[in-house]
Formats: C-alpha cells, structure tokens, sequence
C-alpha cells in the first residue's frame, strides 16, 4: 500500500492510531464506531451499555457520535471551529467519522486537521503574557485560542501580525 487512510499500516502512519488502541483492536473499535456513530449519542448510549463495552471502546463511540450530531452546524463553520471540536475528539473517533463521512468538505476538514490544523502553535506563549506583567487566568487561555483560530483560518500569516493581535486582545481583556 502507498499511503491510503483505510489499511492498518497507513492508519498507523497518517493518524498516528496504534493497531490495539488501549489494548482493543481498531478493527473492532471502527465497526462498533461505523454502526452507532449515525445514532444520537442517547440511543448509541443505550445499545452499548446493553452489550457491555469496554469503557474505553463506549469513549470513543460516543465522540464520533458527536461528532456526526453537530453536521449540519460545522458545515458554515470556521476552520478554527472544525479544529477546535476536533481538538476536543479522540482521534480514532476522528477516523470513524472520516471513514463515516461521504461528504467531501468533511473528509478535506478532517485530513486537513489530521495533517496541518492540529499542529498549529501561536508563536505567542503563556510565559510571554506573564513577561508583559499580566495577571494570569482565564483571560490567558482565551487569548492564546483567539491567536491560535486567527493561525489556522488565515487572518494572520506572521508574527507581526501576531503580536497585532494580541495587543488588541490584550487592549479587550484587561482594558490596556
């Protein structure tokens, strides 16, 4: 095979999925995952407690089925929106939908998060909030979310513009 997302090997490779996630086939996972992932979370809920899964296994059905709940919102949603919900979302749980999803801005979301989206940083840190004398909090995290969403969507494409940013984030939560 030479890099498709569907045999073990590449779903080792592109997703970073080990063969036995938390000791349980991923086969196994994938076809409970690919029959309950279409139901709402509650009826889902019901089928695996009334067949006993593992814990780990009913984790994971419940996020892809979430996941498939929020559709029609995340269509019109921003791409820092789509990674934000991903971000949220174990990533075997990510592969069910992909693999679940026929719909081709999904899968373009989905690899697109699997490949760029999730590892964007802001250049800009905690420690470099606290240098500038800032009362730390929750302040902090909501600004370092802002720099991170304005990376992934494309409203900044340089530190300069960062640092912008963050003044002006800055000028909003602590009224400097």
């Amino acid at each position: 095979c030479v890099g498709c997302v569907w045999c073990v090997g590449c779903v080792w490779l592109w997703w970073g999925i080990d063969p036995m996630f938390k000791g349980i086939p991923v086969k196994r996972i994938l076809v409970y995952t690919l029959w309950l992932i279409r139901l709402p979370w509650e009826r889902a809920e019901k089928v695996t407690s009334r067949l006993r899964l593992p814990r780990t296994l009913v984790d994971i059905i419940q996020d892809a089925c979430q996941l498939w709940g929020i559709l029609p919102e995340m269509k019109m949603a921003h791409a820092s929106e789509l990674a934000h919900h991903f971000d949220n979302t174990q990533t075997i749980a990510i592969y069910g939908f992909y693999i679940a999803t026929d719909d081709s801005f999904f899968q373009e979301s989905t690899l697109s998060y699997i490949t760029k989206w999730k590892f964007i940083k802001p250049t800009i840190t905690g420690r470099d909030l606290k240098a500038r004398n800032l009362p730390p909090g929750p302040h902090f995290k909501e600004i370092l979310y802002h720099l991170k969403s304005s990376w992934i969507d494309g409203d900044i494409t340089s530190k300069a513009q960062e640092i912008e940013l963050l003044n002006k984030l800055i000028g909003f939560y602590f009224g400097q």
